[in-house]
Order: structure tokens, then C-alpha cells, then sequence
């Protein structure tokens, strides 16, 4: 290509630097700005992700404590009777009974448990065969909290409509380790054996 003047070369060579020029800021411009859009983009995605997970745990904590406290509170009235059961099969220095209620009186505490939390559906208490007395005497006694053995192990329960009523329960559990029992089992209680 052949310029017949100077002045057209030099305009020519500068138009096409300033193209090249533009072109290149165009360029740059539009790639640094993909460049910081997607930088906000995974930094506001990180603080929503964030912020959803802090909220998340906030109202599971929340939840976690509001459905604890009830849970807790059944915990420890059954560790209560199972003190009050592992009393009266302790005894002391002269081979006496820590505690003494009749059957009908343990019977009517875990009644009066239930009756006196109305969160609890139910509460249940059982000593092994003839552990408190002589069990033979009240075989066929279920619907008083009596096993069909004559076992005492009443299940005090609260029906539909609110009432308190007592069965024999069937379960046969048996807590093998009289010093700590397992928190499922803290009504099951194991009278030491008379010789």
C-alpha cells in the first residue's frame, strides 16, 4: 500500500493505535468487570450461605431446647422412682429396709406421678419375682397393677380422654447392674436376694 502523503500514513497509523487502544480498554474493562462480578457473586453466595446456615442452627437450637426440657424433665422423675425403688431394696447396717412402703403406697407414688405432670403419659415400675413379698398372693390381680404372676409391677397410664387407670405390665425387663442402671431402664428395679 502506497500513501501519496505523510499526513495520511500518520493519520492512518494513529487512528488504527487508538482503535487498537479502545479495543483493548473495551476488552479489559469487560473482563474485569466479569471478573469482579463473580467475585461478588461467590462472596455474597458465601454470606447468604452463611447467614441461612447461622439462622438454620439458631432455630434448631431453639427447637433442640424446646423439645429437651420436657424429655429432661421425664428423665428425672424416672430416676426419682428409681431411687425411690432402689431404697427400699437397699438396707442398712442392721439388714432393714432403707425404705418401706407397701405395694399399695409405691403403687399409689407412681399414680400420683403421673397425675401430677400432665406431659407424662404414662410411668411404670417393676421388681423382679417375689422381690417384694410374696407375689403368689396376688396372681390374677393385673387390672391392680399386678403381672399374672402375682409380680408387682404396676404401669399407671393416662387414657384418651385424660383419665388415670393401672395395668399389670409385661414387660420382663431385669436391670442386671443394681449400682447404675441404664437410663431406658431407671424404673426396672432388682431387690437384692435373701438368703
Amino acid at each position: 500500500m502506497h500513501f501519496k502523503s505523510i499526513r495520511t500514513l500518520v493519520t492512518l497509523l494513529v487512528g488504527a493505535c487508538i482503535v487498537f487502544v479502545v479495543a483493548a480498554l473495551v476488552g479489559y474493562t469487560v473482563y474485569a468487570n466479569a471478573r469482579s462480578q463473580a467475585l461478588v457473586d461467590a462472596r455474597t453466595d458465601a454470606l447468604l450461605t452463611e447467614s441461612i446456615r447461622e439462622r438454620l442452627r439458631a432455630v434448631a437450637g431453639r427447637e433442640a431446647e424446646r423439645i429437651e426440657a420436657p424429655l429432661d424433665h421425664a428423665l428425672t422423675l424416672a430416676h426419682s422412682l428409681a431411687n425411690t425403688n432402689a431404697l427400699m431394696g437397699a438396707v442398712d447396717d442392721q439388714g432393714r429396709r432403707r425404705l418401706s412402703l407397701s405395694r399399695d403406697g409405691l403403687s399409689n407414688l407412681v399414680r400420683q406421678t403421673v397425675v401430677d405432670n400432665p406431659d407424662l403419659l404414662d410411668a411404670f415400675i417393676g421388681w423382679e419375682p417375689n422381690a417384694f413379698g410374696n407375689d403368689a398372693y396376688y396372681q390374677g390381680r393385673e387390672d391392680a397393677g399386678y403381672g399374672k404372676d402375682g409380680r408387682f409391677m404396676p404401669w399407671w397410664y393416662r387414657t384418651a380422654d385424660g383419665k388415670i387407670e393401672v395395668l399389670g405390665s409385661a414387660a420382663r425387663w431385669r436391670v442386671r447392674n443394681r449400682s447404675r442402671a441404664a437410663s431406658v431402664r431407671v424404673s426396672t428395679i432388682s431387690a437384692p436376694r435373701r438368703p
